[in-house]
């Protein structure tokens, strides 16, 4: 059944750049780009699968007809006969009569066209019968809507608990203190789920992350304060009010966005829709529909990369030297990423008999795309401290494009966006660790939150924390004695770069 969808879904989308590009009928194009965009719901939502198969079939005669099998005359009908089907399948997991069904169809068309709106009036109607004035919202959210959505699919979260809070009562109030909620407000909650297929994906996606979460919340302290800074933007995208723009700060206090009325979940969220609380340009398809998310778990913050294609990086400080393990993935100037493949350590070796021998070392990298990524033969390249000879340790390896008297180990042009001395790789004997450092590169070099399983795989990353200690190692949770010794991370800011965006973090104090 996901393979008739995603065919389908190819199907409209290669129809709605082509066919509908000359076609003058805008509501009628409305209508298709609506029913396109609700295949997603049409996936998750908890309906039986003969009832699916019914609604696939609906769809399948548009797409004949937009092929010249049926007569191109009567696309408005199979339109229409699509949306039907599609909501009559969600009024029988709402366990509506037939009558009844037809009564609230009636009502929806007469108000609004488009399956997502129509979706949206629908089960406004529907809910809007069936709860009392002056409802409490822990009654409405336990008896009503937290049992509708669960027939979407949609985790049972605080951070949708919350939203639900924020359009049906008109605050974000965290506290479970009773709450009369606005009957007339619960079309805007439909409205902000489904009026939008994008929201509804959003909201999916976003639910999964918060429950990832879970596991992390030690207590309820809200006394937590957070500055997000644009420093860079894709300036070849559409800027609006909503969205992101060189220069803008945000201020979270206790989690609330400062001026706008939202959650109250610990949860801040960057993507492409307007319900995400940073709004990354909806025209910028580098992005993914939520991309990245930061999490307060009442001690301190954490982070995930969400993303699919984009991918969350760190912008390494300039000198400082971040501890590296096998998995790591290092962006150099972000246009290709080398993987630590592995790292051997000569512990055992029956050379090392005197305490101030030297412990050797071994480090396996490979580029894994860009410019210096082969997909044939041995793509392996290595960085061994024997390189010296003898008893000697060499601990350093430059990556660059070399010239002005600038010597590297490993050449890395990148079409001249790669400097001289761009970055290395350090061994530190003392400790048998190995370290990479930006060596104040002119297009800088990054850490990729997601190890290399996770990046080829397309998968969310680990839960890491936002802000990295002194002594804390970048995706792990281990210390590390050589960083300790040689520097000091910032404890309280750090700069992430999502595609051609860059956010500087830093946290407040309270």
């Amino acid at each position: 059944m996901e393979s008739q969808i995603k065919i389908i879904k190819k199907d409209m989308r290669h129809y709605g750049q082509t066919y509908f590009i000359t076609d003058t009928g805008e509501v009628r194009k409305e209508r298709f780009l609506s029913l396109q965009g609700m295949l997603f719901v049409l996936k998750k939502s908890e309906i039986k699968a003969e009832d699916k198969l019914i609604v696939i079939g609906a769809y399948e005669e548009i797409i004949k007809t937009l092929k010249g099998e049926n007569q191109r005359a009567m696309l408005d009908n199979y339109l229409e006969e699509a949306e039907n089907l599609f909501l009559y399948s969600i009024a029988l997991t709402q366990n509506l009569i037939r009558t009844q069904y037809e009564e609230t169809l009636n009502w929806a068309r007469s108000h609004t066209y488009c399956l997502g709106n129509l979706l949206t009036y629908f089960l406004y109607y529907k809910l809007y019968n069936e709860i009392n004035e002056n409802i409490d919202f822990l009654l409405f959210w336990d008896e009503h809507f937290s049992k509708l959505i669960k027939n979407f699919n949609i985790e049972n979260t605080l951070f949708i608990k919350q939203l639900a809070r924020k359009y049906v009562c008109g605050q974000a109030n965290f506290s479970e203190q009773s709450t009369v909620i606005n009957k007339e407000n619960i079309i805007d909650l439909f409205d902000a789920f489904f009026s939008e297929p994008l929201n509804f994906k959003f909201i999916y996606r976003a639910s999964f992350i918060f429950k990832q979460f879970s596991g992390f919340f030690n207590k309820p302290n809200y006394n937590c304060s957070l500055q997000i800074t644009c420093t860079a933007i894709n300036r070849r995208c559409k800027m609006t009010e909503e969205t992101v723009n060189e220069g803008r700060i945000y201020s979270f206090w206790n989690s609330i966005l400062e001026g706008n009325k939202l959650r109250h979940d610990n949860f801040i969220t960057f993507g492409k829709t307007t319900l995400a609380d940073i709004v990354l340009p909806k025209e910028d398809n580098t992005l993914d529909l939520l991309n990245f998310a930061i999490y307060f778990d009442g001690e301190k913050w954490l982070m995930i990369d969400c993303s699919r294609k984009t991918n969350t990086k760190i912008n390494m400080i300039p000198s400082q030297p971040y501890l590296i393990k096998p998995g790591t993935l290092i962006s150099i100037a972000g246009l290709t990423n080398l993987w630590i493949k592995n790292i051997q350590i000569e512990l055992d070796s029956e050379v090392y008999h005197e305490d101030e021998s030297p412990v050797h070392s071994t480090l396996f990298f490979e580029y894994i795309d860009g410019h210096y990524s082969d997909p044939f033969g041995d793509k392996m390249q290595i960085a061994s401290t024997k390189e010296k000879g003898g008893n000697k340790i060499k601990n350093e390896f430059v990556f660059g494009k070399g010239g002005d008297g600038k010597k590297v180990d490993f050449f890395c042009h990148l079409d001249g966006y790669a400097g001289g001395e761009h970055m290395k790789l350090n061994y530190h004997s003392n400790n048998n660790e190995w370290t990479a450092t930006d060596l104040k590169s002119k297009n800088r070099t990054y850490i990729q939150l997601k190890n290399y399983d996770q990046f080829m795989e397309r998968r969310i990353s680990k839960i890491i924390p936002l802000f990295i200690g002194k002594y804390d190692i970048p995706g792990t949770d281990e210390k590390s004695n050589t960083i300790q010794e040689n520097s000091e991370l910032p404890q309280n800011g750090i700069t992430i770069s999502i595609g051609n965006y860059a956010f500087y973090i830093v946290k407040l104090d309270n």
